[in-house]
């Protein structure tokens, strides 16, 4: 009688636990790195979207009553209700901040060593609406009016920076905060001499 082979069984050998351990702990960290990336993605992408809808922005470039060549800039975030602008020409740079949730208004020129800060009067502080309307007018008809405002301030006391609200405290990172005092023309003239720092800011807008 013919003897039978004996079957020949290939098996392969056990993953030691250790391996097995190993190998889901890699594939568990790259599903959650996965996931990171993913949930960073989107929030990124939500917060460039939510910035495109609530934040506008506007250049304008002419020339001062003076002859002066000036650059101004206009960004209003309505989410944050905040406006800044930004004005620069030959004799130098203002940034005007107005939070309207602190109702606050922050005033820096560069090259100072201060900033300052006006309590916001309603009644003469232009709305995020107004500023809207007529950044909304000068995209449209490309024009520009010799409207202006204009703040002429008395610095008083040393500001909190708590009072003052996160953003003015960015605004004005480097330098001593002081809140402000507006003044009219007549006032500054009277007392122009006792004064020893003035600030004086024109803002131009687009004719409505």
């Amino acid at each position: 009688m013919e003897e039978k082979a004996p079957e020949q069984l290939k098996m392969k050998m056990p993953m030691s636990q250790v391996q097995l351990s190993r190998n889901r702990w890699i594939l568990g960290t790259g599903l959650v790195v996965l996931m990171v990336g993913i949930i960073v993605t989107a929030t990124l992408v939500g917060v460039y979207m939510t910035q495109k809808h609530t934040e506008k922005m506007v250049t304008l470039v002419y020339n001062a009553m003076d002859g002066q060549k000036v650059q101004q800039m206009i960004t209003v975030n309505e989410q944050e209700t905040m406006a800044v602008i930004f004005v620069k020409s030959s004799n130098g740079s203002v940034t005007v901040l107005y939070d309207y949730k602190k109702n606050v208004i922050g005033i820096r020129q560069m090259n100072s060593s201060a900033c300052y800060v006006l309590r916001m009067d309603r009644s003469h502080t232009p709305s995020i609406r107004d500023i809207l309307k007529q950044m909304d007018y000068i995209k449209s008809h490309n024009v520009t009016s010799d409207a202006e405002i204009t703040y002429s301030l008395e610095p008083d006391q040393v500001a909190n920076p708590i009072d003052v609200g996160m953003s003015v405290n960015i605004l004005c990172n480097d330098v001593s905060i002081y809140w402000a005092k507006l003044m009219n023309t007549e006032e500054l003239k009277r007392i122009k001499i006792k004064v020893k720092v003035k600030v004086k800011v024109k803002i131009k807008f687009g004719r409505k």
